[in-house]
């Protein structure tokens, strides 16, 4: 095999990475929801509904 030439453990060859959970699912349910109500509104009027949350999470 050709791990052992490139200095490489087996653990490091087999390794998979875990996907991470998408930590904005419920703001993006949040948005969708004042969406749904006032299609009209743009990402500041989101903003000042929601409150808590920042412009540029909003923006995304």
């Amino acid at each position: 095999m050709l791990l052992p030439i490139a200095n490489l453990a087996r653990s490091t060859f087999f390794y998979h990475h875990k996907p991470k959970p998408d930590k904005d699912e419920e703001l993006k349910a949040r948005i969708l929801e004042i969406k749904q109500k006032e299609p009209h509104y743009g990402y500041r009027r989101v903003t000042a509904k929601l409150g808590d949350v920042n412009h540029k999470r909003v923006q995304r």
